[in-house]
Formats: C-alpha cells, structure tokens, sequence
C-alpha cells in the first residue's frame, strides 16, 4: 500500500507540476480563491462532525472531505475557465499538422519542457479528436455539449492533484501543532 501511495504522489507530482506551468492568468486566481475555501471549508466541516466523529479521527476525516469538495469546485472552475477561453478550430486539418501549428517546438529542451509540450500534445489531440468526431457525426447538440464537458473533465487530474497538495499542507500543520502527534495521516 505504501508503494502505491508513492506511485499516485510522484503522478500526482508531476501532473501538478506540468499543469501549474501551463496556466494563466484567471486559473491561478482560481488556485488562489480554492486556497482560501479550502480553510473555510475545514473550518465549517469541523464544526459539523464535531458531534458526530470522535477527536482523534475528526482531522483526518475533514481533510477528506474537503479535498472532495475542493477538487468538485476546482474542477467546475476549470472547466469553465476553458469554456471562456478561445480555442483553436482543428476541423479537417491532419492531426500532425495541428499538433506542428499549435505547440511550439523549441519547448522540449529540458525535462520539464518535454512535459509540457506532452501535456499540450495530449490537450490538443483531446481538441481534434472532439472537433472532427462531432462534425463529422453531426450528433445532437446536447450530446455534444456533454462530450465537451467529460473532455474539459481531464482538467480535474490538475484539480485533484492541488486538492491534496492543500489536505497534506493541512495535515502537517495539524501534526506540528501538536495536536496531531498520535493522530492518523489521512
């Protein structure tokens, strides 16, 4: 089990390193707005399990929640932040000669930049593939309207990854408090 979790943090490492570097302006604002619900959040869930959950699990339990609620909101915030923002027409064009179009080559000289142009490969075959499915297809518009939401959805890995970035900057300032010191890590 410990193998795995450090498997799904070095992912979740990486997804949330490659994402940070490739957001702009309105989506670190949202980063900085989650920041602070996060806190708010905790603090509104502690008061209502705190009846319900004993002391010594309570933390943890708030923590979990409040990455669920955290990422959901994160999510939706992307999602919509992608919707706002323009997005290139890749109708009728070969996949090779978008990808060459709209994702500079010289990024790719480092790791990181390898990463990066990875990721906006990956966002942009997600377009393409979307864009030249529905119309070639011609499928209801509420059907296509849902396709576009489960792809603008990839955005939650980047939403998930900086929600537990949140509950573990949250559950070491519990254990170094000195309320945590016997307390359970989740």
């Amino acid at each position: 089990m410990a193998v795995r979790a450090q498997l799904a943090s070095i992912l979740l490492a990486l997804i949330l390193l490659v994402g940070l570097r490739r957001l702009d302006e309105v989506d670190m604002a949202l980063l900085v707005l989650v920041t602070g619900l996060f806190g708010v959040c905790q603090r509104r869930l502690n008061v209502r399990f705190w009846p319900h959950i004993i002391e010594t699990y309570r933390p943890a339990l708030v923590r979990r929640f409040s990455v669920l609620c955290i990422a959901a909101f994160l999510s939706l915030g992307f999602m919509l932040s992608r919707l706002w923002q323009p997005q290139p027409y890749l109708v009728d064009i070969a996949w090779q000669s978008a990808v060459q179009m709209h994702i500079p080559a010289g990024a790719g000289h480092t790791l990181l930049g390898s990463l990066e142009r990875l990721a906006s490969a990956f966002e942009l075959t997600g377009f393409w593939l979307m864009q030249n499915a529905l119309a070639r297809l011609e499928l209801d518009h509420g059907v296509a309207v849902l396709a576009w939401a489960i792809l603008l959805l990839m955005q939650a890995t980047l939403a998930w990854s900086y929600a537990r970035l949140l509950a573990g900057i949250a559950a070491l300032r519990h254990h170094f408090s000195g309320r945590g010191k016997h307390d359970i890590s989740r």
